[in-house]
């Protein structure tokens, strides 16, 4: 018996989309830093984990669009313990979300390599092909905005400049 199956409809301009929509709120946070003439800590705090957590939503809303067009990608991921993962979700949840989940919490734990080797199994659209001053920066990064968010602490020189700095590398990793 022939098994009709539904065609998997993919557009790579959706995910051109996210990583335009990325790069475009970015350059609107690029755009209002040279326009303020003094930021107060709370908020150059604030953007500084801001940016971050718009990398992070990226490749997590890229990873999962590639996931549903195609489920099939599931089998290049190396699940190291099922029973947790499974056991985290409700029994409806779908696959696909348990495993965007999963990818989306290792970021607070993985290392920006293993993230972007791990992004680039699915997505394969060459994250993981960043020069490793980038991934250096970026791992730097991540550490900070962790330091900020879970302790407080941060750089004694955060200001403008350094904000900028982060934006730039974010982008330019985008668009690699």
């Amino acid at each position: 018996m022939n098994v009709i199956s539904k065609p998997n409809i993919f557009i790579i301009s959706d995910i051109q989309k996210i990583f335009n929509s990325t790069v475009e709120d970015l350059e609107t946070i690029e755009q209002d830093l040279k326009s303020m003439t003094y930021m107060s800590s709370w908020i150059l705090k604030s953007t500084y984990v801001h940016i971050y957590s718009i990398f992070e939503a990226t490749l997590y809303q890229t990873y999962y669009k590639i996931l549903l067009a195609f489920p099939d990608t599931i089998k290049n991921i190396k699940i190291d313990n099922i029973g947790d993962m499974v056991s985290s979700h409700s029994l409806m949840t779908p696959l696909v979300e348990m495993v965007a989940s999963t990818f989306a919490r290792d970021f607070a734990y993985g290392g920006i390599n293993d993230i972007l080797n791990n992004y680039n199994k699915i997505v394969q659209i060459g994250l993981n092909t960043i020069d490793d001053q980038i991934k250096t920066e970026l791992e730097k990064y991540k550490n900070e905005r962790n330091l900020l968010v879970h302790q407080g602490m941060l750089l004694n020189n955060l200001n403008q400049d350094v904000i900028s700095k982060r934006i730039k590398l974010i982008k330019n990793t985008l668009k690699e």
